[in-house]
């Protein structure tokens, strides 16, 4: 609260304060016995291929070392994160990230963050919460990328070959989103939703 007494969680950045400087990240070891667990379980649902939605520098070098031992048996889409506290010189390292793919381990997506998440009261809404007991608040949510920045970023990303992959989650952003996305207006949008089958990547929201 604005009063700054702790309520017992953290949200949004301030959880990967604890990440990075208490909680000691898994080893590679960790990697390469947990991504096999999480591939056995979708297999058992008769899942052959997946996203994952965040593929970190950790977690690439893994899928790789699985993927060159054969023990990736599934189809891999790796999804890097967008740094939002940088800007577009950030794509030149996305790109050169991208080359190090594996049999079945291809990392061509980019994901951005556009706004939080509903639970925690940080997905960006055009209108405010309401408290937990259903009274008025300020609180309309977080947004974390400029709008010119994402209009450019999608642009640049799309022309590098890469599909682009956005969490927007409440209404503010995705109010927003068809006139953003590849310098388009709604209308020019439709029509690529449209023709999507003849594209060789799709961005998604």
């Amino acid at each position: 609260p604005d009063t700054g007494e702790p309520t017992g969680t953290l949200h949004e950045g301030a959880a990967y304060w604890v990440n990075e400087h208490v909680v000691p990240p898994p080893s590679q070891t960790q990697w390469e016995q947990a991504i096999p667990n999480g591939q056995q379980h979708l297999h058992s649902l008769g899942i052959t291929g997946w996203q994952d939605a965040w593929v970190t520098p950790a977690t690439q070098s893994a899928y790789r070392s699985l993927a060159n031992s054969g023990r990736l048996t599934g189809r891999v889409v790796g999804a890097l994160w967008w740094d939002r506290h940088r800007g577009l010189e950030q794509i030149e390292e996305l790109s050169a990230r991208r080359e190090l793919n594996a049999p079945g381990f291809h990392p061509t997506t980019v994901k951005i963050m556009i706004d939080g998440v509903l639970e925690t009261y940080t997905g960006a809404l055009l209108e405010p919460y309401c408290d937990g007991c259903g009274g008025h608040t300020d609180n309309t949510g977080l947004t974390f990328v400029d709008p010119d920045l994402l209009q450019a970023a999608v642009t640049e990303l799309d022309a590098a070959g890469f599909q682009v992959h956005m969490h927007a989650i409440g209404d503010h952003d995705k109010s927003s989103f068809f006139c953003i996305t590849l310098d388009t207006t709604a209308d020019d949008y439709q029509i690529i939703d449209v023709r999507f089958e003849k594209l060789s990547r799709v961005h998604g929201v």
